[in-house]
């Protein structure tokens, strides 16, 4: 099962993150929780096995690309803005640009 989400490209993020909320409505499977280090220092985290997949155009239906491996997502606290933080564990797998006007790209590897 999916769910469509919100997410914020973090450059300064290790990981992926997701919010309880959107974890339990995609019925990621949980696995347990895991020591994170972030700005708070180190502390234990739930986290879930997850697969993320994007969308070239949000109002277009298309099937979505899905990056073959899947991910061990932490969770982070609810925001009303977006449910996911995609980290460079995501972006390392294409190639990430961003330019001076503050415009970016990610272009993922063709299959």
């Amino acid at each position: 099962m999916g769910i469509r989400c919100r997410a914020l490209l973090d450059t300064g993020a290790d990981g992926t993150s997701v919010s309880r909320q959107a974890a339990e409505a995609a019925a990621l499977t949980y696995r347990g929780k895991t020591l994170v280090t972030g700005i708070g220092g180190q502390n234990y985290h739930r986290s879930w096995a997850t697969y993320i997949g994007f969308h070239d155009d949000p109002d277009r239906p298309a099937l979505p690309f899905v990056l073959d491996e899947p991910l061990l997502a932490i969770e982070m606290p609810p925001y009303h803005a977006f449910e996911v933080i995609i980290g460079r564990d995501v972006m390392l797998q294409g190639d990430f640009e961003m330019r001076s006007n503050g415009d970016f790209s990610l272009t993922l590897p063709d299959r």
